[in-house]
């Protein structure tokens, strides 16, 4: 165990997702937008330990893909949530996040996904 103070980041889709769809849920427990909305970060620190539940699962043989984003790019950090899981996980990658770096996340629906109220977090660790 280090000196690291961690802070989780929380986004939300409420609602249906939306079949063959590219969206951004919003920080917090909102909704998602068409619209990419990046946090800007103050201090250096990693992102790390992606978490993904959902109220309804994508259905049939769909794949759902939620990624990490960082300054509008997609990072390492991404899971997958298929079928009739509800649940996904990516706790073996991290980047790195320097001051003025911006963080969202992207969403990617599978042909025909039933995917509804989602919510997705992650870790950024800062050192001390």
């Amino acid at each position: 165990m280090g000196n690291n103070h961690t802070n989780l980041l929380v986004f939300g889709v409420s609602g249906a997702v939306g079949s063959d769809a590219t969206i951004y849920p919003l920080p917090g427990n909102g909704s998602a937008s068409g619209t990419e909305l990046k946090i800007p970060v103050a201090r250096n620190c990693t992102a790390k330990n992606l978490y993904v539940k959902m109220a309804t699962a994508p259905g049939g043989s769909v794949t759902d893909t939620i990624t990490v984003r960082k300054n509008g790019s997609d990072q390492s950090l991404t899971c997958s949530v298929s079928a009739s899981n509800t649940t996904g996980n990516d706790t073996s990658h991290t980047f790195s996040v320097e001051p003025g770096d911006e963080l969202s996340v992207k969403y990617v629906s599978g042909s025909g996904s039933a995917a509804a109220n989602v919510v997705v977090s992650f870790e950024v660790e800062f050192p001390q």
